[in-house]
């Protein structure tokens, strides 16, 4: 499927850029695992995309938000229930991707032209989306999705630029 109007790519913290696991302390949310993909293929892509990671996490909101800045992305506390209205006033559908993970994320399907899943999102997800991905989350679903869209729109891939 080749999408060339494709110029924005929102990603779930989440269940995306991580493999979802949380690891809690007796003071609370302490860490979060990321993968070690896709970092560069963020920093080989974000001069092609504009990038967004957005997190429904508001306990560890700050986690992601250092990760974030480590990457050079902007990140967006939005709650599920209010994601499709942050997406419409946001975003063009026709240039939109959006790369998520759980059965919350359905109804904001329908705001983006394309959308992925990591193989192990919610099945029901895994049913809907555009794309269902070869990679977890947490283990390189952030590179697949930019290389596939970076081919899409220049015939190279994250290694060719």
């Amino acid at each position: 499927m080749s999408n060339l109007s494709i110029s924005n790519v929102i990603f779930d913290v989440d269940g995306v850029l991580t493999d979802g696991t949380f690891f809690y302390s007796i003071d609370g949310k302490i860490l979060k695992r990321f993968g070690s993909h896709d970092a560069q293929a963020i920093k080989r892509c974000s001069v092609f995309f504009n990038l967004q990671l957005i997190s429904a996490d508001k306990k560890g909101f700050e986690i992601s938000k250092l990760r974030a800045e480590h990457l050079g992305l902007p990140i967006t506390l939005v709650p599920e229930d209010l994601r499709s209205d942050w997406i419409s006033n946001h975003f063009i559908r026709e240039e939109t991707a959006l790369v998520v993970d759980s059965f919350t994320d359905i109804p904001s399907l329908r705001y983006v032209v394309r959308s992925f899943a990591p193989r192990n999102a919610h099945p029901e997800l895994l049913n809907r989306v555009s794309n269902v991905l070869n990679a977890t989350g947490g283990g390189g679903a952030v590179a697949e999705v930019l290389d596939i869209l970076l081919y899409e729109k220049f015939q190279k891939h994250l290694w060719d630029i």
